[in-house]
């Protein structure tokens, strides 16, 4: 058997919501890693390369759920896309699961960084165990560019425990179908 035979196999074997893991998984891949590199480059150019990036996953997805809708043949006949049964609220449980945590530690790293990185104190050197005496004042200030960066980086947490769900539910359908 042919590698694209075997392919072909394990695509028609596979359930709708597992295609459209796959699918949106990809996409987001195809679309936010050439912005997230190109934004590494110049954090302010965030605006045009954000809208396109999102209407070029909106069209993508858009495309793909309609060929999958298509393509389904229970769908075809029904017209009804199929209820998800509990294994695959399991799953997804699952997948969400896995996908706050990661949320959860970008965000947390994210104010952590941004608590620890930006302090100055006006008033000619003064720390700020003695800036409450002094009168001096402890004021946050940040470049522009390394406050979109970390915003950037916020994003990207985002984006990455979103790929982990669809990894998370891919992963559980194959283990499935791997017995």
């Amino acid at each position: 058997m042919s590698v694209c035979q075997e392919l072909e196999g394990m695509v028609c074997s596979m359930g709708f919501q597992e295609r459209n893991a796959w699918a949106c998984g990809g996409v987001l891949l195809v679309v936010f890693v050439p912005y997230f590199w190109l934004v590494s480059n110049n954090p302010l150019l965030y605006g045009p390369l954000l809208m396109m990036a999102v209407i070029g996953q909106v069209a993508l997805l858009a495309g793909f759920h309609i060929v999958n809708s298509i393509a389904t043949a229970s769908i075809r006949k029904t017209g009804d896309v199929p209820l998800p049964d509990e294994l695959d609220r399991i799953i997804e449980l699952r997948a969400a699961k896995l996908s706050g945590i990661i949320l959860g530690i970008a965000v947390v790293s994210w104010s952590m960084a941004a608590m620890a990185g930006g302090y100055t104190i006006e008033g000619g050197g003064i720390t700020s165990a003695e800036s409450a005496g002094a009168g001096a004042a402890a004021v946050y200030s940040i470049e522009l560019t390394d406050a979109m960066a970390w915003v950037h980086f916020l994003f990207a947490g985002l984006v990455v425990s979103n790929l982990a769900y669809y990894g998370a539910i891919v992963t559980g359908y194959r283990r499935l179908a791997d017995g």
